[in-house]
């Protein structure tokens, strides 16, 4: 008999040290069964604009985006242990990234325990993260890579660009021991820097999160990848980045200190095409805990 047996008996009266083992018997088939009850659907409980502010996207994108590309990860092939269904553990995933809240507090509001809700974290984390080179990179047609070009263009008159630069700051925990100030910013919080291209919608091109927040923007490009596919020509058209990077004949930079006519128009040309980045990570930042 359980301590929550116990205090039902002991609730109702009955002094259950004056019992011998047949009367316990009797009355523990006495006692109310327990059902596992299923956990509130938030798809019914939450309107639109609630479910969006709760989880960063609207049900729309979580029912027939989201969760159609993982569920083949998160589905059980049987009902052993009953396992947690996909749409929660896709909503656990997603209301962790967009509060970073507690987990135990996330298992209070679906009913379930701390354990359980950061297993399907992670499952949802890894399987979104399996996804990665076939939701972010490149395109791969010639055609495709001018049509960026003159998206980009259509801005604000800036020809030749393929892609925007640049690094945002996702804070994390401490990740304690020796090489934990390695990942201290420079805004004094711990943070990874990731590098991120754009495109002229605001899609991503690529991104690289292999990076410490204490480690500079440029230094991240130097590592990455990125650097080869415009240093190769691999991709059309140019990056262009803030004064946060050094000035390369395959990477664009604005002028700090414009002196004449040309510059100006440059800078005036410059700015307003990287505002899509900026808007991006501003989006980034809206839908997760950042």
């Amino acid at each position: 008999m359980d301590d929550e047996d116990e205090n039902f008996l002991m609730d109702n009266g009955v002094d259950i040290f004056d019992l011998g083992d047949d009367d316990l018997l009797r009355y523990r088939n006495r006692l109310p069964k327990r059902y596992v009850r299923d956990a509130q659907n938030p798809f019914e409980w939450y309107r639109g604009s609630e479910f969006t502010g709760r989880y960063g996207f609207s049900k729309d994108a979580v029912m027939n985006v989201i969760l159609p590309l993982i569920r083949v990860r998160l589905d059980r092939w049987n009902n052993r242990g009953l396992p947690v269904p996909p749409q929660l553990q896709v909503l656990m995933g997603l209301r962790f990234y967009r509060t970073g809240n507690i987990q135990q507090v996330t298992g209070d509001l679906r009913v379930f325990s701390q354990p359980t809700v950061s297993r399907c974290i992670r499952r949802v984390s890894i399987a979104l993260a399996l996804l990665l080179n076939e939701l972010v990179g490149f395109p791969e047609t010639q055609q495709e890579q001018h049509h960026n070009i003159q998206l980009f263009y259509n801005i604000r008159g800036r020809p030749g660009v393929g892609a925007l630069i640049d690094g945002v700051l996702i804070p994390i925990g401490s990740p304690g021991g020796e090489i934990a100030e390695i990942f201290r910013c420079r805004k004094g919080y711990f943070a990874k820097n990731v590098l991120a291209a754009v495109g002229p919608r605001g899609e991503s091109l690529h991104v690289d999160v292999r990076n410490p927040g204490s480690v500079h923007d440029q230094t991240c490009l130097d590592r990455s990848a990125l650097r080869r596919i415009f240093e190769d020509g691999i991709v059309e058209g140019n990056l262009l980045g803030d004064n946060g990077y050094a000035s390369h004949p395959y990477l664009l930079v604005p002028f700090e200190r414009p002196l004449n006519a040309f510059e100006k128009a440059y800078n005036a040309a410059h700015i307003p095409t990287r505002c899509v980045i900026e808007k991006t990570f501003g989006r980034w930042k809206k839908k997760f805990h950042c």
